[in-house]
């Protein structure tokens, strides 16, 4: 069914004179680039989080709620580290922030796999939510630059004037 939402929205796209996404943008480089980042990020964390609380249930024998608790670092880190992307993005810049973020999250895949314990894991999920929050800001717009006016789309919808 995915699938055959896609065809159609892609069908639909090419045919309309206002795309959402312009074809010559979608097909650059560093747009590219960027959506790569950004879908190898989500796979780090879904299957992070699906491998460790599965772990923290089977493994640890524990109930939901503690499951859920252990966890909750990574939401609260996530939410956090998206403003704090900004001072990374103007001293660093948005590649180099991006690629740092990307590296956290690798290490934290890594630290992860032999975790046993809840302190390590709580540890691990707080580093995985910074990693991610801070790559969902940093990946577009190491790709955005200064798009001309008439290219921004939803980026100069969302920071339009009233």
């Amino acid at each position: 069914m995915a699938t055959v939402a896609a065809v159609a929205f892609v069908v639909r796209e090419r045919r309309t004179a206002q795309p959402l996404v312009p074809a010559d943008v979608i097909g650059s480089s560093p747009v590219a680039a960027a959506l790569g980042v950004l879908t190898a990020a989500s796979a780090a964390l879904s299957g992070t989080l699906f491998a460790g609380t599965y772990f923290l249930h089977r493994a640890l024998g524990l109930d939901p709620l503690r499951s859920a608790l252990l966890t909750l670092p990574l939401a609260v880190l996530m939410v956090a580290s998206a403003p704090l992307c900004a001072v990374l993005l103007r001293r660093a810049g948005a590649r180099r922030t991006a690629v740092a973020a990307m590296t956290v999250l690798a290490v934290v895949v890594l630290v992860l796999a032999p975790a046993t314990g809840p302190l390590p894991l709580a540890a691990g999920f707080a580093l995985l939510g910074a990693g991610f929050g801070t790559v969902m800001v940093a990946g577009p717009m190491s790709s955005s630059g200064r798009p001309r006016w008439r290219r921004r789309g939803s980026r100069a919808a969302c920071s339009r004037r009233r």
